[in-house]
């Protein structure tokens, strides 16, 4: 909008397509791109010209932002000191609209909510028909999602300005939609109050329009006993719809939490599988599952946690906190295993070693005590009070042998394990701020009140000095070694130096909280800002975080894999040092992230809080994988689990049929005379390869006898599993046989040929027992339906044909549009999931019509299968990724990414839990499918996994029954 205001000859329209905020003093620069979109048929508002004479402005203006579909802030020094654009920019953001920054001039400091999106330039010289293009572009972006925000809010504004009024409330089909709505999510624009309160209200109406009619039922039964039934069906009927809409309101609420506190999320989703286990429930239940990392909690300190630490073996954490006490907890279950009282003071300092059940604290009293776990009883003990005044900073070896406390006159003291006093180190001229320890304890880094910053042997006279600081060294860390040192000060000025000579071995920049890695190569940096920024030596930085909350901790994991980073406002991030990819990021933690550890096993990080609270994150399962590339020359071309779901069967394009422990992913041999797999002679690994050479298929029969394997040369061999025997080899084909299937019986088996023609074969003789050419283009894939009557094809022409064993027929059941690479029959029999180019179709089989189309690989589908016995797909693609969908609603459960490259096959077990994909990079993996289960089981599941209850307040903000 303008500085002032205008007449105009048009009214505001129903809706719009953007409202445009502009400042008078810019109007030359916009009117252009306005006007060029107006003459694209787009429906612009601006004041310029849409206030009608003698309107109130001010309504209108509100009106117009009410209903556009999303706000054009056109960002210029006059815009930024305009009153009146800064009212239409909050009344925006207030209505969740969709914002599209413009930059018509230089600006600096732009609201935070603009400067986080990407900007249109249309300053001088820029085409405008080039600026509403990228402006029709960023408005088009989801737009059924935009048009929905848009209409709900507009029905939300029109009950809120009517006092609410109970006739504007939603019903029926429109209240099944907008709570629909709401719990598909979306990244923007998200739903705001007004929208979330009118859902509510109307879920509430509804239930009290159920109650009447509950009581209208019961009122019957009394007074018609002839009608007692049906009035009891009517009551059953009332509650089930009532129970359903309560449970699709409590799912729509967990869905909007996965963002905001995904342990809430979890809580609502189990309320609404109780309430009614329907399917949005069991949608929210998958969602709230996968988010959720939290795995255990103890309310640990009265004050904030200072320190947390692991035990070697993993089993306990060890807190610290500003009440003066240290405690250890069950890293399984959160329950207390000990603590003892340092006081008086905070304890500012928590050190333990990473090998041996020992650590020391120290308080802000200068106190310095020795705690061990017991080896008997597992429970935290005080072990001795080293100093009771002086101790400034304290820290231990790695294998606990030497314990080392700064002192406030300057010297460095140690002892032993037992307690026993050892050298006094006498370096420093000041306070000490800081010590560091190898991991051996024989290299000592002390940092100073005066800013000296000191290394060398901890026996030495005289230590290295490194370079100065201009204020205390706050931080002194050691690589394990003892080769590398980084030191940072008090005013941000950080280093990182060799020992032995105090060259540089990274540039870094001021810091906040830095951490090094066990080996002395990698160095995270967190600035005031919250930014964090990986450096590694010989390599480039790496943005591990943007900024926002300061961060308050960062450490590596033992292994210096991960790297762990707390932030003020509650989150903890992990990420992967080599790729710099997040492994978690949780929200909904207990207040401020004081401190994070990972585990030794680095499976799972520890948290403490600003409330005293700690709390236990798993980090996602890491598949299991299986080292096809250390013996084969070539990537597997085909997976599939054994019947019993224990053993992985892998087909490669160099040639061998291997098996593998799907749990460990070991080797396992195929055949009584194997005894080094893959390439003994008695291996079926080292057969097929001298007999078929590449290999495209490999599959177990139904009951786990029987191996069939297929050739790019055109062979097909059925093989004895225990005795890697051929049990049958049908007449070889003039072309390679890129699919086959044994018929649910184990009698039959079906191929899909490049030549065109499926054939029908005989798994005891060989024998061919039926042929059919459906396409001289090519067939790809092939499977019997559940029943064994029928064989449905699919091929490089798209159409899928169903074979009638019974009468013979061939009929075309459906045209995908595009080769179709692979398929899977439904377990019920009715539908087809198809591979098609960069997605999977959904056809149904009796009439062909598509059911659902699931998008979301960026690359070709190459692999398709259903996860039995649940409703669920499981597909694999050219982008590197398995993903599973839900086959009723179409909706993405779940995404795997498969390291190493393309993702050239796809099995699932028999219950349905594992996944094994094959990589391009020639090797293979299997993943846990915690989303690949039915209701009940993921019920159970988010049973064992939440902390706490819903509190009163939470379950009045969503109105729990």
């Amino acid at each position: 909008m303008a500085d002032t205001t205008g007449p105009s000859p048009s009214p505001t329209p129903a809706s719009l397509d953007a409202f445009v905020s502009y400042s008078r003093r810019d109007a030359e620069a916009v009117i252009p791109f306005v006007d060029r979109a107006k003459a694209a048929g787009r429906t612009f508002w601006m004041d310029a010209d849409s206030i009608p004479p003698a309107a109130p402005w001010r309504t209108e203006l509100g009106t117009a932002i009410e209903a556009a579909d999303a706000v054009v802030c056109c960002l210029s020094p006059a815009w930024l000191k305009s009153s009146e654009c800064r009212h239409e920019f909050e009344r925006a953001v207030e209505l969740g609209k969709r914002l599209v920054p413009v930059g018509v001039g230089d600006v600096e400091n732009p609201p935070d909510e603009l400067g986080a999106l990407q900007w249109i330039d249309a300053r001088k010289g820029r085409s405008p028909d080039d600026v509403v293009a990228a402006i029709l572009s960023a408005i088009d972006t989801d737009p059924e999602r935009v048009r929905e925000h848009t209409h709900w809010l507009s029905r939300a504004l029109r009950w809120e300005t009517r006092d609410r009024d109970r006739s504007l409330l939603l019903r029926g089909k429109d209240l099944r939609a907008a709570e629909d709505w709401l719990m598909r999510g979306g990244t923007e624009p998200s739903a705001v109050p007004q929208q979330v309160q009118l859902v509510a209200a109307s879920r509430r109406a509804e239930r009290s329009r159920l109650r009447t009619t509950i009581v209208v039922a019961l009122t019957t039964v009394v007074l018609l006993a002839v009608l007692a039934g049906v009035a009891l069906l009517q009551r059953s009927e009332a509650v089930r719809q009532r129970d359903q809409a309560e449970s699709r309101a409590l799912a729509a609420a967990a869905q909007t939490q996965l963002d905001v506190d995904p342990e809430r999320s979890v809580l609502l989703a189990r309320l609404a599988w109780s309430t009614a286990p329907t399917s949005q429930a069991t949608d929210a239940l998958r969602a709230a599952l996968q988010r959720s990392r939290v795995r255990a909690g103890a309310d640990a300190h009265r004050a904030a946690v200072s320190g947390v630490a692991w035990s070697p073996d993993g089993a306990l954490v060890i807190t610290s906190g500003r009440d003066g006490g240290v405690a250890a907890w069950d890293a399984s279950n959160g329950g207390p295993r000990g603590s003892f009282g340092v006081g008086p003071g905070a304890v500012q300092r928590l050190s333990a070693a990473r090998s041996a059940p020992t650590g020391v604290a120290t308080t802000d009293a200068g106190k310095a005590v020795l705690w061990s776990v017991d080896p008997t009883t597992g429970v935290l003990v005080l072990r001795a009070v080293l100093v009771e005044t002086g101790a400034t900073e304290a820290t231990t070896s790695e294998d606990g042998r030497v314990i080392a406390v700064g002192m406030s006159d300057g010297t460095v003291r140690t002892w032993t394990s037992s307690g026993a006093p050892s050298i006094t180190v006498g370096w420093a001229r000041a306070p000490v701020r800081s010590v560091a320890l190898s991991a051996d304890g024989s290299t000592l880094l002390v940092g100073t009140e005066y800013g000296e910053a000191m290394v060398g042997r901890i026996e030495a006279v005289a230590p290295l000095v490194l370079a100065p600081y201009d204020a205390p060294v706050s931080t002194s860390q050691l690589s394990a070694d003892g080769s590398t040192a980084l030191t940072a000060a008090d005013d941000g000025a950080a280093s990182l130096r060799r020992t032995t000579d105090g060259a540089p071995v990274l540039a870094l920049p001021s810091a906040f909280v830095v951490a090094l890695d066990r080996a002395g190569g990698a160095v995270v940096v967190a600035q005031v800002s919250g930014q964090a920024d990986l450096f590694r030596v010989g390599q480039p930085p790496r943005r591990l975080l943007a900024p926002g909350a300061p961060a308050t901790d960062a450490r590596f994991s033992v292994d210096g894999t991960g790297v762990v980073v707390t932030g003020l406002d509650g989150n903890l991030w992990v990420w992967r040092v080599a790729d710099a990819r997040v492994l978690i990021e949780t929200r909904g933690a207990a207040g401020s992230a004081t401190r994070g550890e990972m585990s030794p096993d680095g499976l799972r990080v520890v948290t403490g809080h600003g409330t005293g609270a700690v709390r236990l994150w798993a980090l996602p399962d890491q598949p299991v994988e299986l080292p096809l590339s250390g013996t084969d020359t070539l990537p597997p071309a085909g997976v599939d689990f054994s019947p019993d779901a224990a053993t992985v069967l892998t087909a490669s394009e160099s040639g061998m049929a291997r098996a593998w422990d799907g749990r460990s992913g070991a080797e396992l041999p195929l055949g009584t005379a194997c005894l080094t797999p893959p390439r003994d002679p008695g291996c079926l690994a080292a057969r097929t390869l001298s007999t078929q050479g590449r290999l495209t298929r490999a599959r177990f029969s139904p009951d786990g006898r029987l191996i069939v394997t297929s050739a790019q040369q055109g062979s097909l061999v059925v093989w004895d599993r225990e005795i890697a025997g051929v049990v049958a080899r049908p007449p070889d084909v003039g072309g390679p046989i890129d699919d086959v299937a044994f018929s649910p019986d184990g009698r039959q088996l079906v191929t899909a040929e490049r030549r065109g023609v499926s054939r029908l074969i005989d798994v005891a003789s060989g024998r061919v027992v039926g042929e059919r050419i459906l396409s001289p283009r090519g067939i790809y894939t092939a499977s019997f339906t559940p029943g064994g009557g029928s064989v449905v094809v699919g091929g490089a022409d798209g159409l899928v044909h169903v074979w009638d064993l019974g009468s013979g027929e061939v009929r075309v059941a459906a045209d995908a549009g595009d080769g179709v690479l692979d398929l899977a029959v439904d377990p019920g029999g009715t539908q087809v999931a198809l591979a098609v180019g960069d997605q999977v179709q959904v056809i149904d089989l009796d009439d062909g019509h598509r059911v659902l189309t699931l998008l979301g690989h960026q690359g070709f589908v190459t692999d398709v299968e259903y996860a039995s016995p649940e409703a669920l797909i499981v597909s694999g693609a050219m982008d590197g990724s398995a993903r599973v969908w839900d086959a009723r609603t179409g909706d993405e459960a779940a995404v795997y990414d498969v390291p190493g490259g393309d993702v050239t096959a796809v099995a699932v077990d028999r219950t349905g839990h594992r996944i094994a994909a094959a990589s391009s990079a020639g090797n293979a993996f299997v993943f846990e499918c915690e989303v690949c289960r039915s209701g009940a089981e993921l019920e159970a599941l988010a049973a064992a996994r939440v902390t706490r209850p819903l509190s009163p307040e939470e379950r009045a903000r969503f109105a729990v029954p």
